[in-house]
C-alpha cells in the first residue's frame, strides 16, 4: 500500500476512531513529491 493509500484509508475512519496520520505520510519521498505538485504548486 502506498503512503497515499494509507492516508486515504486513515481519513475514511470515523472521527471517533481517528488516529494520527500514517508514518509514511511524513517519511515517504514519493508522498512529498505528490504533495508538492498537487497542493503547493497550485498557489
Amino acid at each position: 500500500m502506498s503512503a497515499i493509500d494509507d492516508l486515504r484509508a486513515n481519513t475514511a475512519t470515523p472521527f471517533e476512531q481517528a488516529r494520527a496520520m500514517p508514518r509514511p505520510v511524513d517519511t515517504n519521498p514519493a508522498f512529498l513529491e505528490a504533495e508538492l505538485s498537487h497542493i503547493f504548486a497550485q498557489g
